[in-house]
């Protein structure tokens, strides 16, 4: 039997284990990725990030463009996605992304941490390009 309940902070060692290997490597040597539910706990409307569409649009994340959401630049970058949480929380406006300081990443911290969970290789890995092709592509 399976039982499907909220995660717990006993699992919170296993999660970001699974959400390691389930990332390691896909889009940069590595792995620097960042659990997005805390954006719901937090009350945020909708969440921004930069991934394969292939990757997320089964989770609900649609085109940035569908959302009028582009980069201080007025740009659409295919890769740039967009996910309310809140429906409608986006609508009736356009909106511009600006980088939280949030996601700002220290090389240095991310490797640290790194180091304190089990050894992975990295590796390039075709879905690195494929990464770097979609998020220097755009939308017109």
């Amino acid at each position: 039997m399976l039982t499907i309940r909220n995660e717990t902070p006993a699992d919170y060692q296993a999660v970001e284990e699974l959400t390691r290997r389930a990332f390691y490597n896909v889009y940069i040597p590595g792995c620097v990725e960042h659990s997005f539910q805390r954006a719901v706990s937090l009350g945020y409307g909708a969440i921004v990030i930069f991934g394969s569409p292939a990757n997320y649009t089964a989770l609900g994340f649609q085109s940035c463009k569908r959302h009028r959401v582009c980069t201080g630049e007025g740009k659409f970058p295919a890769a740039m996605l967009v996910k309310e949480l809140v429906p409608g929380a986006l609508e009736g406006r356009a909106w511009t992304y600006r980088a939280s300081p949030a996601m700002e990443i220290s090389e240095e911290d991310a490797q640290r941490h790194d180091s304190t969970l089990a050894a992975m290789k990295k590796e390039f890995r075709p879905s690195q390009e494929e990464f770097y092709i979609m998020s220097h592509a755009f939308l017109e």
